[in-house]
Protein backbone atom coordinates (compact mmCIF):
# COMPACT_ATOMS: atom_id res chain seq x y z
CA UNK A 1 0.00 0.00 0.00
CA UNK A 2 2.57 2.63 1.13
CA UNK A 3 4.72 1.87 -2.30
CA UNK A 4 1.54 2.25 -4.56
CA UNK A 5 0.68 5.39 -2.92
CA UNK A 6 4.57 6.59 -3.13
CA UNK A 7 4.71 5.43 -6.61
CA UNK A 8 1.16 7.77 -7.66
CA UNK A 9 2.60 10.89 -5.36
CA UNK A 10 5.83 10.32 -7.03
CA UNK A 11 3.97 10.67 -11.24
CA UNK A 12 3.10 7.20 -12.04
CA UNK A 13 -0.01 7.60 -13.88
CA UNK A 14 -1.92 4.07 -12.97
CA UNK A 15 -0.22 1.51 -10.88
CA UNK A 16 -1.73 -2.29 -10.49
CA UNK A 17 -0.84 -3.63 -7.35
CA UNK A 18 -1.35 -7.65 -6.84
CA UNK A 19 -2.62 -8.76 -3.63
CA UNK A 20 -4.00 -12.26 -2.54
CA UNK A 21 -8.13 -12.62 -2.45
CA UNK A 22 -8.71 -13.04 1.11
CA UNK A 23 -6.18 -9.44 1.45
CA UNK A 24 -7.95 -7.67 -1.39
CA UNK A 25 -10.16 -6.21 1.36
CA UNK A 26 -7.74 -4.17 3.21
CA UNK A 27 -5.92 -3.13 0.08
CA UNK A 28 -9.18 -1.74 -2.02
CA UNK A 29 -10.17 -0.23 1.38
CA UNK A 30 -6.70 1.48 1.47
CA UNK A 31 -5.99 1.90 -2.52
CA UNK A 32 -8.60 4.89 -3.85
CA UNK A 33 -7.09 5.75 -7.07
CA UNK A 34 -4.27 2.27 -7.49
CA UNK A 35 -5.95 -1.06 -9.38
CA UNK A 36 -6.01 -3.54 -7.19
CA UNK A 37 -5.52 -6.97 -8.76
CA UNK A 38 -6.64 -10.13 -6.99
CA UNK A 39 -5.64 -14.11 -7.23
CA UNK A 40 -7.24 -17.07 -5.65
CA UNK A 41 -5.20 -18.39 -2.69
CA UNK A 42 -8.12 -19.97 -0.64
CA UNK A 43 -7.48 -18.16 2.50
CA UNK A 44 -3.79 -18.60 2.89
CA UNK A 45 -2.70 -14.70 2.98
CA UNK A 46 0.24 -15.37 -0.02
CA UNK A 47 0.80 -15.42 -3.63
CA UNK A 48 2.39 -18.72 -5.12
CA UNK A 49 4.16 -20.05 -8.05
CA UNK A 50 0.78 -20.85 -9.26
CA UNK A 51 -0.01 -17.16 -10.15
CA UNK A 52 2.97 -16.86 -12.58
CA UNK A 53 1.09 -16.61 -15.31
CA UNK A 54 -1.29 -14.19 -14.31
CA UNK A 55 0.66 -11.88 -13.05
CA UNK A 56 2.82 -12.18 -16.25
CA UNK A 57 -0.04 -11.26 -18.01
CA UNK A 58 -0.51 -7.78 -16.65
CA UNK A 59 3.47 -7.11 -16.97
CA UNK A 60 3.04 -6.55 -20.71
CA UNK A 61 1.19 -3.73 -19.65
CA UNK A 62 3.59 -2.18 -17.19
CA UNK A 63 6.43 0.32 -17.64
CA UNK A 64 8.11 -1.11 -14.65
CA UNK A 65 7.55 -3.63 -12.17
CA UNK A 66 8.53 -3.90 -8.13
CA UNK A 67 8.65 -7.09 -6.56
CA UNK A 68 9.32 -7.32 -3.04
CA UNK A 69 7.01 -5.42 -0.54
CA UNK A 70 4.55 -7.10 1.81
CA UNK A 71 5.06 -10.51 -0.35
CA UNK A 72 6.68 -12.50 2.78
CA UNK A 73 8.52 -15.63 2.53
CA UNK A 74 6.88 -18.52 1.90
CA UNK A 75 8.77 -21.19 0.11
CA UNK A 76 6.11 -21.03 -3.23
CA UNK A 77 6.21 -17.39 -2.95
CA UNK A 78 10.30 -17.68 -2.94
CA UNK A 79 9.44 -19.84 -6.69
CA UNK A 80 7.67 -17.45 -7.76
CA UNK A 81 9.81 -14.80 -7.07
CA UNK A 82 12.87 -16.21 -8.79
CA UNK A 83 10.54 -16.99 -11.73
CA UNK A 84 9.53 -13.81 -12.33
CA UNK A 85 12.87 -12.12 -11.96
CA UNK A 86 13.98 -14.66 -14.75
CA UNK A 87 11.71 -14.00 -16.98
CA UNK A 88 10.01 -9.92 -16.80
CA UNK A 89 11.63 -8.29 -19.25
CA UNK A 90 11.00 -4.66 -17.96
CA UNK A 91 12.42 -2.28 -15.39
CA UNK A 92 12.67 -4.23 -12.23
CA UNK A 93 13.16 -3.44 -8.44
CA UNK A 94 13.78 -5.66 -5.79
CA UNK A 95 12.84 -4.74 -2.42
CA UNK A 96 12.52 -6.28 0.86
CA UNK A 97 11.05 -9.47 0.63
CA UNK A 98 11.82 -9.74 -3.45
CA UNK A 99 15.41 -10.34 -1.88
CA UNK A 100 15.13 -12.82 0.42
CA UNK A 101 15.06 -15.66 -2.18
CA UNK A 102 18.51 -14.40 -3.50
CA UNK A 103 20.50 -15.09 0.11
CA UNK A 104 23.89 -15.54 -0.66
CA UNK A 105 23.73 -15.73 -4.68
CA UNK A 106 23.59 -12.23 -5.67
CA UNK A 107 25.63 -13.39 -8.39
CA UNK A 108 22.16 -14.64 -10.34
CA UNK A 109 21.11 -11.20 -10.34
CA UNK A 110 23.96 -10.39 -12.40
CA UNK A 111 22.79 -12.66 -15.68
CA UNK A 112 19.88 -9.37 -15.75
CA UNK A 113 20.38 -7.73 -18.97
CA UNK A 114 17.28 -5.58 -18.19
CA UNK A 115 17.63 -2.29 -16.04
CA UNK A 116 17.42 -3.93 -12.53
CA UNK A 117 18.00 -1.96 -9.31
CA UNK A 118 18.02 -3.41 -5.85
CA UNK A 119 17.88 -1.75 -2.61
CA UNK A 120 18.58 -4.22 0.39
CA UNK A 121 19.34 -2.35 3.57
CA UNK A 122 22.69 -3.54 5.95
CA UNK A 123 20.62 -6.78 6.94
CA UNK A 124 19.57 -7.78 3.46
CA UNK A 125 22.80 -7.08 2.12
CA UNK A 126 24.25 -9.52 4.57
CA UNK A 127 22.01 -12.07 3.71
CA UNK A 128 22.73 -11.63 -0.33
CA UNK A 129 26.80 -11.27 0.57
CA UNK A 130 26.93 -13.86 3.15
CA UNK A 131 29.43 -11.12 5.11
CA UNK A 132 28.01 -10.11 8.76
CA UNK A 133 26.74 -6.86 8.37
CA UNK A 134 29.67 -5.43 11.36
CA UNK A 135 32.38 -6.77 8.89
CA UNK A 136 30.35 -4.69 5.96
CA UNK A 137 30.39 -1.66 8.31
CA UNK A 138 34.17 -1.58 9.63
CA UNK A 139 35.24 -2.60 6.06
CA UNK A 140 32.54 -0.79 3.56
CA UNK A 141 34.59 0.64 0.69
CA UNK A 142 36.66 -2.58 0.06
CA UNK A 143 33.32 -5.64 0.08
CA UNK A 144 31.30 -2.63 -2.06
CA UNK A 145 34.38 -3.11 -5.05
CA UNK A 146 34.34 -6.90 -4.14
CA UNK A 147 30.21 -6.81 -4.69
CA UNK A 148 30.57 -4.72 -7.81
CA UNK A 149 32.84 -7.17 -9.40
CA UNK A 150 29.94 -9.75 -9.49
CA UNK A 151 26.34 -7.57 -9.50
CA UNK A 152 26.54 -5.45 -12.45
CA UNK A 153 23.37 -3.87 -12.10
CA UNK A 154 22.38 -0.87 -9.76
CA UNK A 155 22.74 -1.22 -6.35
CA UNK A 156 21.44 1.18 -3.82
CA UNK A 157 22.42 0.44 -0.13
CA UNK A 158 19.85 2.30 2.51
CA UNK A 159 22.26 2.89 5.18
CA UNK A 160 22.98 6.62 6.36
CA UNK A 161 23.96 7.63 3.82
CA UNK A 162 22.02 6.56 1.06
CA UNK A 163 24.60 4.96 -1.57
CA UNK A 164 24.06 4.50 -5.09
CA UNK A 165 26.80 2.46 -7.02
CA UNK A 166 26.85 0.74 -10.19
CA UNK A 167 30.34 -0.48 -11.93
CA UNK A 168 32.84 2.18 -10.97
CA UNK A 169 30.54 4.96 -10.31
CA UNK A 170 29.13 5.83 -7.06
CA UNK A 171 27.19 8.35 -5.61
CA UNK A 172 26.32 9.22 -2.15
CA UNK A 173 22.81 10.89 -1.29
CA UNK A 174 22.94 14.10 1.02
CA UNK A 175 19.23 14.16 2.45
CA UNK A 176 17.61 12.77 5.16
CA UNK A 177 17.62 12.55 8.89
CA UNK A 178 17.17 9.78 11.57
CA UNK A 179 13.28 10.23 11.31
CA UNK A 180 13.71 7.69 8.77
CA UNK A 181 14.42 4.79 10.90
CA UNK A 182 10.87 3.26 10.90
CA UNK A 183 9.25 0.89 9.60
CA UNK A 184 7.61 1.34 6.25
CA UNK A 185 10.24 4.20 4.66
CA UNK A 186 11.89 1.93 2.24
CA UNK A 187 8.42 0.62 0.96
CA UNK A 188 8.06 4.24 0.32
CA UNK A 189 11.60 4.30 -1.41
CA UNK A 190 10.81 1.55 -3.55
CA UNK A 191 7.80 3.21 -4.73
CA UNK A 192 9.10 5.85 -5.83
CA UNK A 193 11.68 4.04 -8.17
CA UNK A 194 8.64 1.89 -9.16
CA UNK A 195 7.60 5.69 -10.57
CA UNK A 196 10.94 7.01 -11.91
CA UNK A 197 12.01 4.05 -13.79
CA UNK A 198 8.70 3.84 -15.72
CA UNK A 199 9.51 7.35 -17.04
CA UNK A 200 12.31 6.27 -19.09
CA UNK A 201 15.62 7.41 -16.75
CA UNK A 202 18.23 5.08 -16.53
CA UNK A 203 18.62 2.44 -13.36
CA UNK A 204 21.19 4.62 -12.01
CA UNK A 205 19.78 7.89 -11.98
CA UNK A 206 16.70 6.65 -10.85
CA UNK A 207 17.96 5.52 -7.80
CA UNK A 208 20.05 8.54 -7.12
CA UNK A 209 17.48 10.95 -7.28
CA UNK A 210 14.92 8.63 -5.95
CA UNK A 211 17.27 8.41 -2.53
CA UNK A 212 17.57 12.04 -2.77
CA UNK A 213 13.81 13.09 -2.95
CA UNK A 214 12.30 10.30 -0.28
CA UNK A 215 15.17 12.09 1.82
CA UNK A 216 14.47 15.72 1.00
CA UNK A 217 10.76 14.56 1.53
CA UNK A 218 11.58 13.22 5.54
CA UNK A 219 13.59 16.57 6.12
CA UNK A 220 10.81 18.68 5.16
CA UNK A 221 8.70 16.79 7.91
CA UNK A 222 11.19 17.87 10.57
CA UNK A 223 9.83 20.98 11.50
CA UNK A 224 6.35 19.62 12.26
CA UNK A 225 7.27 16.10 13.09
CA UNK A 226 10.49 16.13 14.24
CA UNK A 227 12.77 12.52 14.60
CA UNK A 228 11.01 10.45 16.51
CA UNK A 229 7.17 11.50 15.65
CA UNK A 230 7.98 10.80 11.53
CA UNK A 231 6.02 7.35 10.33
CA UNK A 232 6.46 6.21 6.97
CA UNK A 233 3.20 7.67 5.74
CA UNK A 234 4.03 11.15 6.42
CA UNK A 235 6.34 11.24 3.99
CA UNK A 236 3.30 10.38 1.20
CA UNK A 237 2.16 14.19 1.68
CA UNK A 238 5.32 15.81 1.67
CA UNK A 239 6.93 13.92 -1.90
CA UNK A 240 4.56 16.24 -4.43
CA UNK A 241 6.28 19.65 -3.01
CA UNK A 242 9.99 18.33 -2.84
CA UNK A 243 9.43 17.32 -6.36
CA UNK A 244 6.98 19.99 -7.49
CA UNK A 245 10.42 22.30 -7.08
CA UNK A 246 12.00 20.22 -9.82
CA UNK A 247 9.22 20.22 -12.67
CA UNK A 248 9.64 22.47 -15.91
CA UNK A 249 6.27 25.01 -16.07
Amino acid sequence: ILSTIAALRSGAGLTITTTPSSLNCIYETNLIEGITFSLPDEGRGYLDILHYDSIMAKVDWADSVLIGPGLGRNKSTQLLIKKLVKFIAKPLILDADGLFPFSDSLNKLSTKKTPLIITPHFGELSRLINIAVEDIISNFPTIMEDTLKVFNNTLLIKQVPMCTMKNNKAVVNITGNPGLATAGTGDILSGILASFLSSGLNSFDVAAVGAFVQGKSSDKLLSSKGYRGQIASDLLETIPSVIAKYELS
